[in-house]
């Protein structure tokens, strides 16, 4: 038995409906769908998200560099003043390592003068111990680099 076909012109434009109505919707799911990634990125810019112990998730806030910047830098300070200081006949070399990372040449000019002037030699012959008591540092804002003054 021959199965009867209907006019050709009308299969032809069943089919170009189709066809048209599939792209129209693809092209419309990829726009709505890069729109709802874009408004997603840029909310996801203003926070960020932690996993606490339990796997909750936790929002962060940002917060503005200059907000905390005094508080870094007088932690800097001390964490830096604390290794180059803080010395012992063990772990000197640690520490003076962690404060050349924290300094600048300047540091590397001061750590090279104490160095020659035989300060570490003698620390490790006699097996004396430095310990830090107190930090006390200043630091001025206004201008950069942050000029400040430290009395240990």
């Amino acid at each position: 038995m021959k199965t009867p076909y209907k006019n050709i012109y009308e299969v032809l434009k069943t089919n170009r409906f189709i066809v048209l109505t599939v792209v129209t919707m693809a092209m419309l799911s990829t726009i709505v769908s890069s729109i709802i990634s874009f408004k997603m990125y840029h909310k996801s810019l203003d926070g960020s998200f932690a996993i606490g112990k339990n796997g909750e998730v936790i929002p962060l806030q940002w917060v503005q560099q200059k907000e905390n910047l005094e508080v870094e830098a007088l932690e800097h300070l001390r964490l830096f003043h604390t290794y180059f200081y803080d010395l012992d006949a063990i772990n000197f070399e640690n520490n003076i390592e962690k404060a050349l990372w924290l300094g600048n040449s300047t540091v590397d000019a001061v750590y090279r003068q104490k160095k020659a002037d035989g300060v570490y030699n003698r620390l490790m012959q006699y097996s004396l111990v430095q310990k830090v008591i107190s930090i006390d540092s200043e630091i001025d804002l206004k201008t950069e680099p942050y000029p400040f003054k430290t009395t240990i």
